[in-house]
C-alpha cells in the first residue's frame, strides 16, 4: 500500500498546508476492485492522482454534524469506486483491451441504480419535513432565525456527481433542523416533538449512507468473486496452487 506524509506523521496536515498543495491518495484493494483509504495529504513521491472540486460546506445543527463526520468520507469513497467502474463500462477500449464480462457490467449497473434509488428515497423523505416545517415557520409570528455558538466548516473534495447529492442532502437537512431550532426556541414545538423529528431526520442520513456504502462494497466483492471464478475456470490448477 502506498504511504503518504499523513501515514508517517500519524495525522493529517493542517488546513493551510492542504489548501496550498493538496492531493488525493487512492489506495485500491489488491485486485483493484474498490477504493479505500482515500484522503488528502502532502505526497513525498509521485503517485496516482485524482481531480476534485473544492466545495466549501458549513453545517450548524449538531445532529447533522455528527452524521457528516461519521459518513462523509466512507460515502465519498464509495461514490469514487462506483464512478471508476462506470467509466470501465462506458469506455471499454480506453482502459482495457478486452470487454468487461457481462456479469461485471450487470453488477455495476445494478449498484448504480440502487445508489440512485437510495438518494431518491432520502430526498423524498426530506421533502415531507421541508414542507411541514416551512408551513410552521410561515405561520409563527415569533419565529427568528437562530444564531449558533459554533458550526462545522470544511472544504469537501467533490469528485463525482453523487458527492454533490450527498452534500445537498446534508445542507438541506441542516437547514430544516435550523428552522426547527428556531421554532423550539420560541416554544412553537415541544422538546419531545423536536427530538423525535431531529432524530428521524439524522437517522435517514445514516440509513441512506449505510445503504450506499453497503451497495458499492457488495458490488466490489461480487466483481472480485467473478474474477476469481474466471481465473479458476481458465486455470483449474490455480485453486490448488
Amino acid at each position: 500500500m502506498r504511504r503518504g506524509l499523513s501515514d508517517l506523521l500519524g495525522e493529517r496536515p493542517s488546513a493551510d498546508q492542504v489548501e496550498a498543495k493538496s492531493h488525493w491518495e487512492v489506495d485500491l484493494t489488491d485486485d483493484g476492485a474498490a477504493a479505500r483509504g482515500i484522503r488528502i495529504y502532502l505526497p513525498r513521491e509521485a503517485m496516482e492522482m485524482r481531480a476534485y472540486l473544492p466545495i466549501p460546506v458549513s453545517l450548524h445543527n449538531r445532529w447533522i454534524r455528527i452524521q457528516a463526520q461519521r459518513w462523509l468520507n466512507p460515502v465519498f469513497d464509495a461514490h469514487y469506486t462506483l464512478s471508476v467502474w462506470q467509466l470501465y463500462v462506458n469506455h471499454h477500449g480506453v482502459y482495457s483491451d478486452s470487454k468487461l464480462p457481462d456479469s461485471t457490467c450487470a453488477s455495476i449497473t445494478q449498484a448504480t441504480d440502487m445508489v440512485a434509488e437510495c438518494y431518491r428515497v432520502a430526498y423524498a423523505r426530506l421533502a415531507t419535513y421541508e414542507v411541514r416545517i416551512a408551513e410552521m415557520v410561515m405561520t409563527e409570528a415569533r419565529y427568528h432565525q437562530p444564531v449558533y455558538t459554533d458550526r462545522m466548516e470544511f472544504v469537501a473534495a467533490v469528485s463525482s456527481a453523487d458527492d454533490r447529492m450527498m452534500l445537498g442532502l446534508l445542507h438541506r437537512m441542516d437547514q430544516v433542523l435550523v428552522k426547527m431550532d428556531g421554532l423550539y426556541l420560541v416554544n412553537a414545538i415541544t422538546m419531545d416533538s423536536y427530538g423525535e423529528d431531529a432524530e428521524a431526520i439524522a437517522a435517514s442520513i445514516g440509513d441512506m449512507a449505510r445503504d450506499v456504502v453497503t451497495t458499492v462494497r457488495g458490488m466490489a466483492a461480487q466483481i472480485t468473486q467473478d474474477r476469481r471464478n474466471a481465473r479458476d475456470q481458465f486455470d483449474p490448477g490455480a485453486k490448488r496452487g
